[in-house]
């Protein structure tokens, strides 16, 4: 009998300790980060697109360089990153346009992560990099 029960607390605590998925990694996502390079192409200084990210309240917000934009983190575990639609200000800078679209429509493929030499890799779910940011 306390064999039985004790395997049963045992699997009530393995359960609840995996329920929090955004604990993992939260530490290295954690934070504000600076866009470094759209694919394989880098940001000028003028146009450099920001994200926060707050783990712990499963939200997101930033600049795409014209405006800012917030939303939800729906998914975060060991590399998978899912955000919910980004609601965002609607600007107009015609010179910062081209890196403002291009950043909304690569936020809207990120299904994974890796954080990695100080740099956060945001990919579509096929695993090529979309974005990489560095740590402000």
């Amino acid at each position: 009998m306390k064999k039985i029960k004790f395997l049963m607390l045992l699997s009530v605590a393995i359960g609840l300790g995996s329920c929090n998925t955004a604990r993992v990694n939260s530490n290295s996502l954690q934070g504000e980060w600076q866009l470094v390079t759209m694919g394989t192409t880098a940001v000028t200084a003028e146009a450099q697109p920001t994200l926060k990210l707050n783990v712990k309240e499963m939200k997101v917000n930033g600049s795409d360089s014209c405006n800012t934009f917030m939303g939800g983190i729906v998914k975060v575990s060991d590399n998978e990153l899912v955000f919910s639609d980004l609601a965002s200000t609607l600007m107009l800078c015609p010179d910062k346009m081209e890196v403002a679209d291009a950043f909304g429509s690569a936020m809207k493929k990120v299904a994974k992560y890796e954080v990695k030499n100080e740099q956060l890799l945001l990919k579509d779910d096929k695993g090529t990099v979309l974005l990489t940011f560095a740590k402000k």
